[in-house]
Parts: C-alpha cells; sequence; structure tokens
C-alpha cells in the first residue's frame, strides 16, 4: 500500500512537471516612468498566447487620499490577440482621471486557457501639461 501512495504522488509531481508553467501576460507599455500628457494617445501593449482568442480587459489603478493603491475604473475591453490598445490618456470608460500616478492591470480571459493577469511593476504619471525638455548649456 505504502508503495502505491509513492507512486501516486510521483506520478502527480511529474504530470505538474510536463504540464509546463501556467500561461502568463506581460504589460509591455507603459513599462513606468513614463511621462503622458492628458488626453493624448499612447499605447497599452501586452503579450499574447498565438491562436487562443479572448478579451483583455485593461485597467488603472492609482491611489487614493490615504495612499493606498486601488482600482480606479476600466479603460477598454478588447480582443486579447489585439495585443495592444491605444488609449486616449485620462479616458475611462465611465469617467475621466486627472494628473497622478498610476498603473495598468490587464486581465485576459480567453476561454481555451486559464486567467491571466498581469499588473505595471513601477508607475507612470499623467499630467496636464508637457513637461519642459531639459536644456543643455552650448559647450
Amino acid at each position: 500500500m505504502r508503495k502505491m501512495t509513492w507512486s501516486l504522488i510521483l506520478i502527480a509531481f511529474l504530470g505538474g512537471i510536463l504540464a509546463g508553467a501556467p500561461p502568463t501576460i506581460t504589460i509591455l507599455a507603459p513599462t513606468g516612468g513614463e511621462n503622458w500628457v492628458l488626453g493624448t494617445q499612447h499605447g497599452i501593449a501586452w503579450t499574447t498566447i498565438k491562436g487562443h482568442s479572448g478579451t483583455a480587459y485593461i485597467n488603472l489603478w492609482g491611489y487614493n487620499a490615504a495612499n493606498q493603491l486601488i482600482h480606479l475604473g476600466p479603460i477598454a475591453q478588447v480582443n486579447y490577440q489585439a495585443g495592444g490598445y491605444f488609449w486616449k490618456v485620462g479616458q475611462l470608460m465611465n469617467r475621466k482621471v486627472g494628473p497622478g500616478r498610476y498603473y495598468i492591470r490587464i486581465v485576459a480571459l480567453c476561454p481555451s486557457l486559464p486567467k491571466m493577469q498581469a499588473m505595471n511593476q513601477n508607475s507612470f504619471r499623467l499630467h496636464a501639461f508637457s513637461l519642459p525638455m531639459a536644456v543643455q548649456p552650448n559647450g
């Protein structure tokens, strides 16, 4: 009986290894550190797995008055295989946001894959106006 138990455990362990790592999604843009002006257009991009259709839910996260990271609202719901979306910066599906530090979170739901999700590791900033470029002295 004991030999059979260890055999089943070994089979389950090897099955997990042979199955490979679960599929993932990675946010390619923004990567963090960007400074975007409200009302301009910028691309949000992510990795895809070829041959799997589904929906990508793009959400904006930011900080509340208590400096807690919270979900601010959906940006868009698009075809997962598109791998990207041009965002009118600051516009959510149900409202607009102002200047501040933000993160993108993408949840991908594909019928043939487990739920995949990713969030920026580093924040990006939204500004009401263009930041001046640093002027280099003529030397």
